[in-house]
């Protein structure tokens, strides 16, 4: 054991709500694995824990769980108060800078990272909450799955944690409030989430199997799998001979024999190399690891041109790394933001899915020749449109400008917003220039949206350009819709 696991060991040993220390004589969270173990080839005597050691030296699995952990760091927490039916982002919560910098020596990437390997490993991941002495979280640290376990009850459901310390010691126990429990869905054991392994484990085994017997077939194998015959002679002559050619191949190590022609004739006793399909068997299971984690075809493929690429891309975040985040932050909302915030407080990640803006305008295009301008100004988030009998039209015609000069409508974009995304956009634009302003930066930050008209995008970027309060930023995203006669409140 090292000094890192006693640290943990300390700080689990601590019951109750853990408090978090100041940063001299602060116990570090954290452990480090225990050693595997002996080598042994027969697969049924492996733990878990030595599966997973097996599995992450294996090319084809760190790979995909490499790839999946990137892709998914790369999206931030925001916080979200409801109103009604809505959902309001809360501009620079405290919970969000928790997830930014979740304690002293991790970064939130670190932190989703580290999180993710063990939950695509084992199938869980558990994160421990340090409260400070008001009882609200101040610090998050990851805890290896390989050395928690949930404590089923009959009444609570899950009563605790057991924390498996020291070898020797007794399992310590952890509050139900002081640990985030991320798991996938397990149709055998309702507590225990469902290692991804237990349906990828023969073939990674029959994978590290080839890759053993190819290196074994060129670092010795070739010479000692043939038949060596030698011309007729009397049995000590033969004797000799033996000894001879066993001292050069086996005992000297050597991989060839130096004879007269004529004297020895080897021939092959074993499949070779190419008759057993090794490269393809390989691939084959490559193919079936990454089906298992959410791989599309191809998606590794060095064939793939940019729009195969690309679109492989798309449904590798839809398909593998977006549920899993949804997972996450459902279970982040669940276990720590309502519980210290309340229930009307919702934590979700920023949502990198790749999308076909053209497609979807399109989509929108044909989808609005069907309602009236009301109708699209509240898919879009708007409130009614004032004169009740216009808002009552149906789009188009409202679109080809025959009352009173309002062609200018469609030019505005429906307000400056191309399509709902726009209001998304300028709250995390709004986000960026709030930020900026309290690290003490410029606030007129030149945010890239494509769903933000160029013309209120340009009245934003000037008013940002003077303003120095927080005030006076909001005030910059308002300005435009104030001055085009529309509502702005409650529109990001």
């Amino acid at each position: 054991m090292t000094i890192i696991d006693n640290w943990i060991d300390r700080t689990v040993q601590r019951l109750g709500y853990i408090k978090a220390q100041s940063d001299s004589g602060r116990d570090m969270i954290w452990a480090g694995e225990a050693p595997l173990g002996a080598a042994v080839e027969d697969w049924s005597d492996w733990s878990d824990e030595q599966r997973e050691h097996l599995a992450i030296t294996s090319s084809w699995v760190y790979s995909d769980i490499k790839g999946i952990a990137n892709e998914a760091s790369q999206s931030n927490v925001g916080i979200y108060q409801r109103q009604g039916e809505e959902l309001e982002e809360v501009v620079d919560h405290e919970f969000e800078a928790i997830m930014r910098r979740p304690n002293a020596f991790m970064g939130g990437a670190w932190l989703r990272q580290y999180s993710l390997y063990w939950w695509l490993l084992r199938g869980e991941a558990y994160w421990l909450k340090v409260f400070d002495a008001g009882g609200k979280v101040r610090e998050i640290w990851p805890l290896p799955a390989s050395r928690m376990r949930p404590i089923p009850d009959p009444v609570t459901y899950i009563s605790g944690y057991g924390y498996k310390g020291k070898q020797g010691e007794p399992e310590q126990r952890l509050e139900v409030e002081q640990v985030c429990f991320f798991r996938f869905p397990n149709p055998f054991d309702y507590h225990r989430g469902l290692s991804p392994m237990s349906a990828y484990r023969l073939a990674m085994e029959t994978d590290t199997s080839a890759a053993r017997w190819n290196r074994d077939f060129f670092n010795n194998g070739a010479a000692l799998q043939m038949i060596l015959s030698v011309p007729q002679m009397l049995p000590a002559q033969f004797e000799q001979v033996k000894l001879d050619i066993n001292q050069q191949l086996l005992d000297q190590q050597r991989r060839f024999l130096v004879t007269r022609a004529g004297d020895i004739k080897a021939e092959p006793v074993t499949v070779a190399q190419k008759d057993s399909e090794f490269l393809a068997g390989r691939d084959f299971t490559r193919q079936e690891i990454d089906r298992i984690f959410g791989y599309p075809a191809g998606y590794w493929s060095e064939k793939a041109n940019r729009a195969n690429a690309e679109a492989a891309k798309a449904t590798f975040i839809e398909q593998a790394v977006w549920p899993l985040l949804v997972l996450m932050h459902d279970e982040i909302t669940a276990q720590i933001v309502q519980p210290a915030y309340g229930p009307d407080f919702i934590a979700k990640f920023d949502d990198i899915r790749i999308r076909n803006r053209e497609l979807e305008l399109h989509e929108r295009g044909l989808y609005f020749q069907a309602q009236t301008l009301n109708e699209v100004r509240a898919e879009l988030g708007r409130d009614p449109f004032p004169d009740a009998e216009l808002g009552e039209m149906l789009f188009p015609l409202v679109c080809k400008g025959g009352d009173g000069g309002l062609a200018t409508i469609p030019s505005m974009g429906i307000g400056g917003m191309k399509a709902n995304n726009g209001k998304a956009d300028l709250r995390k634009w709004e986000s960026i220039a709030l930020r900026r302003l309290r690290d003490g930066e410029s606030p007129a930050y030149d945010f890239e949206s494509y769903d933000i008209e160029p013309y209120i995008k340009t009245h934003i970027l000037n008013a940002l350009g003077t303003a120095n309060t927080a005030e006076e930023v909001k005030a910059a995203f308002g300005g435009p819709f104030r001055s085009i006669g529309l509502s702005w409140e409650g529109y990001p």
